[in-house]
């Protein structure tokens, strides 16, 4: 996670940070909060990210069609955020490899995501590529629908923080 953060910031693609429940829960991992410095952030107050109204904005806001999602629960509240940010119509990539879940609830996510439609995909997918030095990224071209960019924004930490 903390790899593809410090990719995003070099590209200059904008991140959204949410903690749920920071005070129980603890604040974003410092590595990937350092990443970010000027990025406020935000409270999500639900399982899905799609139900908090300035998180959406934010996401919105940054005028891309793509959202790369990374964080915790794979099977709560990262699916639940793929399955409200799609019925939005925006695009989204779950990176199965920068998401997790304790035990077997992590592939029931990835599952639950990819039954409602939504892209699962490894760090190394079809539909993000990146090579091994953060300076080079290679995007097979999304389909965008003539809606604008299909450069990803980055979502990261999505969930409660998970002690595995």
């Amino acid at each position: 996670m903390t790899w593809l953060a410090k990719v995003a910031r070099q590209l200059d693609v904008p991140a959204v940070l949410t903690e749920e429940d920071p005070s129980q829960n603890g604040a974003t991992y410092t590595p990937i909060a350092d990443t970010f410095p000027d990025a406020d952030a935000l409270v999500k107050p639900t399982f899905g990210l799609a139900e908090t109204p300035e998180i959406v904005g934010r996401i919105e806001g940054s005028g891309r069609t793509t959202a790369v999602l990374i964080g915790f629960e794979t099977d709560v509240c990262v699916a639940q955020s793929a399955i409200g940010l799609k019925e939005r119509g925006t695009r989204v990539i779950v990176v199965e490899d920068a998401v997790f879940s304790p035990g077997e609830m992590h592939q029931r996510g990835l599952a639950r995501t990819v039954a409602a439609g939504r892209r699962a995909e490894p760090l190394q997918g079809p539909g993000l590529r990146m090579d091994a030095h953060p300076r080079t990224i290679s995007r097979r071209a999304p389909v965008t629908g003539g809606r604008g960019p299909a450069v990803p924004a980055l979502v990261v930490r999505i969930g409660a923080r998970s002690e595995d």
